[in-house]
């Protein structure tokens, strides 16, 4: 396992673990002094250093969840995502197939900061002004979907998990994955990636890459 710095200090640096389970891979970034990127700094971040940079080119994790809310039958994105309370736990049940279910007190605290979220396209010209985008990213939202816009990408995918296959009467939780904007091989691009937001998965177990931030220690504050 290693920690790969590939965002050198600036106003934010950033490293990622991608061969480790979401669990071990957060601990091992937060004993750096690194904790996990939201969608905004992940954001900020392929903004900063452009649609050919490694954060741009690959997709992570990141500290936002999807949570199913049984009694209203919808799907939320949250800020507070119950499996970065929790990743152990999360992991673990992923490992063996399953859902991270969650208690009725972890799913009020999930809502509290959330947004109703739908399977859809969003166009990266209306970032600022769709509910979801202007959540997930925050200030960044009007200024990333132009970004996007200038690389070639017209609509942000939303995917999530269908409820079809899933227990209908138990709240559960995925953390959401961030992909990438394009995907290089020798000459050609796919753009196949398109920056979506994905919760179809049960995969913490899989060593996906997580990306951690942390405030430069000129500013005199870590991340």
């Amino acid at each position: 396992m290693e920690i790969i710095q590939d965002i050198k200090p600036s106003d934010m640096d950033s490293a990622y673990v991608e061969v480790l389970p979401f669990d071990r891979a957060k601990k091992a970034l937060e004993e750096e002094g690194y904790r996990v990127s939201s969608l905004e700094e992940s954001a900020l971040l392929r903004m900063q250093y452009g649609k050919d940079s490694s954060v741009s080119r690959k997709g992570n994790w990141t500290g936002e969840a999807f949570v199913y809310d049984p009694k209203r039958r919808l799907l939320c994105l949250t800020k507070s995502s119950p499996i970065m309370e929790n990743p152990t736990e999360a992991t673990q049940a992923n490992r063996e197939g399953n859902e991270y279910f969650l208690t009725n007190v972890q799913v009020q605290r999930a809502l509290e900061d959330s947004v109703e979220v739908n399977s859809r396209g969003i166009p990266t010209g209306r970032f600022g002004e769709d509910e979801l985008t202007a959540y997930a990213f925050g200030d960044a939202a009007e200024d990333y979907g132009l970004f996007l816009k200038c690389t070639g990408i017209n609509s942000m995918s939303i995917y999530l998990p269908d409820l079809k296959d899933e227990p209908k009467d138990e709240s559960f939780a995925r953390q959401v994955w961030f992909g990438y904007l394009r995907y290089f091989s020798g000459r050609s691009s796919l753009l196949s990636g398109r920056s979506s937001l994905y919760g179809y998965s049960r995969s913490l177990a899989n060593g996906g890459r997580l990306r951690g931030v942390r405030k430069n220690f000129s500013t005199g504050t870590k991340g």
